[in-house]
């Protein structure tokens, strides 16, 4: 039924639909927030028993998934993780009815879900990789890894066919069909990574851990974004690509980065501790081939915490914490304060395929539906 979104809660991430009407938010409390009308009307499932890490959907919004833990009471404890298939269906005209298909995985927190458009493959990482061809119905746990590892991420391209896989404390691995076979990518290093991005193709992928990689071959070859350099006391939040895979854009820990050219060259927002450190000749200056320039339109360092963009590129919408929202109408050029936004501990941001609507949560739950001029509290309708 139809409930108020709460003001502060243990926001973990958001998704939204290529049209920009469905639109999702997860908690570690066990909360399922939806709206079928760009953000007008707002809808709750919730049990406090469940914490969820990660939310992804499919484009025409009939299947929502979830991944995360179930929890002992008081949510000390992960008893057993999954993913959650979510399908709906309405009871006249405002009430919501959901049906809920859970599978349950190995042990360890489930952390997070790729799906193709039309929701029959899908893949999730815990402690393994999962794979299922048959939207859900049967899942098949990966055993060509061959070892435990600590998964962050997965992504892959529209049709299936390619996958990424990244960990902590170990090399990117890819799987070219379907999740059957996974490989080691040799050329890329072991580190802590966090987050990957794939093109719809597969032929374009950026990862994000202690520095910035990039594959324009469909993983088999990996280049370090030699600009952006290895960042001592620092580290990357997210990462976020056009389908296409041209334009790319990561963030951390007071940087944006992005590339309009595949990772071949990087544009690094301004950050004044930064700046002094790399005009004195230090190391994190990083080296090699490319340029790299630096924009001044945020004017002072920023925890920044989540990116997205639209489908070209051309919009983008970045999240930090103790800050307003900022957005770039320009691939990122000029990136301007959304004043309607409050400064707070926003932690992540998503936006449709044209870069019309938009969402952030952190404290609060807000969204857009004109590119990020104006914006709008989620809260009793």
């Amino acid at each position: 039924a139809e409930q108020r979104v709460p003001g502060h809660r243990d926001w973990t991430d958001v998704e939204v639909s290529p049209d920009g009407q469905t639109i999702c938010a997860v908690t570690g409390a066990g909360d399922l927030i939806s709206s079928y009308d760009g953000g007008e009307t707002w809808y709750k499932w919730t049990d406090d028993f469940y914490r969820f890490n990660a939310v992804r959907m499919t484009p025409d919004a009939s299947k929502i998934f979830t991944v995360g833990n179930e929890q002992w009471a008081g949510g000390y404890g992960a008893s057993d993780t999954g993913v959650w298939i979510w399908t709906h269906y309405w009871q006249g005209s405002s009430n919501i009815i959901w049906d809920v298909n859970k599978k349950n995985t190995a042990s360890g927190e489930c952390e997070d879900v790729a799906t193709t458009p039309d929701g029959v493959i899908i893949a999730a990482v815990s402690n393994n990789i999962w794979i299922s061809r048959d939207g859900g119905s049967s899942w098949q746990q990966d055993i060509s890894v061959g070892s435990t590892k600590a998964w962050r991420g997965i992504a892959m391209s529209s049709d299936g066919s390619k996958m990424v896989a990244v960990a902590s404390g170990a090399k990117i691995w890819m799987s070219g069909d379907s999740g059957d076979i996974w490989e080691e990518a040799t050329s890329s290093p072991s580190e802590d990574w966090r987050d990957v991005a794939i093109s719809s193709d597969g032929s374009k992928i950026i990862a994000a851990g202690d520095s910035l990689f990039t594959s324009s071959d469909g993983g088999t070859t990996w280049v370090q974004a030699s600009t952006v350099g290895t960042r001592r006391f620092f580290q990357w939040r997210g990462v976020a690509m056009s389908s296409d895979g041209t334009q790319m854009a990561a963030c951390g820990y007071g940087e944006i980065w992005t590339s309009m050219d595949t990772g071949a060259t990087w544009l690094r927002e301004a950050n004044f501790d930064t700046d002094a450190y790399l005009r004195g000749g230090g190391e994190d200056a990083g080296g090699g081939p490319g340029t790299w320039q630096e924009d001044i339109s945020v004017g002072s360092t920023k925890e920044w915490s989540g990116i997205a963009m639209s489908d070209d590129g051309s919009k983008m919408v970045a999240s930090a914490y103790r800050s307003k929202i900022w957005i770039s109408g320009d691939t990122g050029d000029i990136w301007e304060e959304a004043t309607g936004t409050p400064s707070e501990i926003w932690l992540d941001v998503a936006i449709s395929s044209d870069g019309s609507k938009m969402i952030a949560a952190g404290d609060s739950l807000f969204t857009s539906s004109d590119g990020g001029t104006t914006w709008v509290q989620a809260s009793t309708v």
